[in-house]
């Protein structure tokens, strides 16, 4: 069975054909599948990563602003520090949401 152009089981057809196939052309095909698995493998956990990251971050900065409210009600930080920190946090996270549009007065 072979077809004109490339085939992704072209090196396994080569092996299929000749009547006598060494142990060093096995290994090379079969090392070349596992490197193929590994890397798709690899991409699938970076796209996965960036993906579920996004959802995490904000996870975190809410869990950074319960601790920062700890903080302030034991009396680690004053109210002013906690002011500070909650307007820093908001400003880095509205400065990536886009802005609703402006409602025109006509």
């Amino acid at each position: 069975m072979s077809t004109p152009g490339f085939s992704i089981f072209a090196p396994m057809e080569m092996l299929a054909q000749s009547p006598r196939t060494s142990p060093s052309q096995i290994f090379f095909v079969v090392g070349l599948l596992i490197s193929a698995a590994v890397v798709l493998g690899l991409v699938i956990l970076l796209v996965r990563r960036r993906m579920l990251g996004a959802e995490s971050s904000t996870a975190d900065q809410a869990g950074l602003m319960d601790q920062l409210r700890h903080l302030r009600d034991s009396g680690e930080i004053t109210p002013e520090e906690f002011d500070a920190a909650r307007k820093s946090m908001v400003s880095r996270m509205t400065k990536d949401t886009p802005k609703p549009p402006k409602a025109s007065s006509e």
